[in-house]
């Protein structure tokens, strides 16, 4: 199909509105398969969603294989552990978001378990101020927190279209 089918005014608009995050949108709703999520806030909030279970799932693999290797400090591996939890606890938040998404109509964007996630990631590194953090997994969780903000934009857009007088 042509790359433009899949990426409509809406579409545009929407990911306009995401600002730095731009690119990012347009990249994952382009690689999304399914056209019918891309007609409404929600369904993006569905593909963002889905994309971060799958990258909470590979990072994840990467943090057990990590801490099971001999190559890192006592420290990286107590912090790449909190992470493993707080990836874990997160994976968990993330199938629920997907859950009241695909079943429940009257949602409330703001109470969603997906803005949690964004804590629990935030909070992987809190007790390791002075411990160098892998580059590889630097750069998964860079990838895997950018992608979750991209579903906190969705929220904050689907909440103001509910509040009329907030702006993004």
């Amino acid at each position: 199909a042509d790359q433009n089918t899949t990426i409509n005014d809406f579409v545009r608009h929407t990911c306009n509105r995401t600002h730095e995050l731009k690119n990012l949108c347009l990249s994952q709703i382009s690689s999304e398969p399914r056209n019918d999520l891309k007609s409404n806030l929600t369904g993006l909030l569905m593909i963002f969603v889905n994309h971060s279970i799958s990258d909470f799932k590979n990072d994840i693999s990467f943090l057990e294989k990590e801490i099971n290797s001999n190559k890192i400090s006592r420290d990286t591996k107590d912090m790449l552990e909190d992470c493993l939890q707080n990836f874990q606890i997160g994976s968990v938040n993330l199938q629920e978001t997907m859950e009241i998404l695909q079943t429940k109509t009257g949602y409330d964007a703001e109470q969603l378990p997906v803005t949690n996630v964004v804590n629990l990631a935030v909070e992987c590194f809190d007790d390791f101020e002075g411990t160098p953090i892998p580059s590889e997994w630097q750069s998964r969780y860079n990838a895997s927190f950018a992608l979750l903000n991209l579903s906190l934009s969705m929220i904050n857009l689907i909440t103001c279209n509910r509040d009329y007088a907030c702006i993004p």
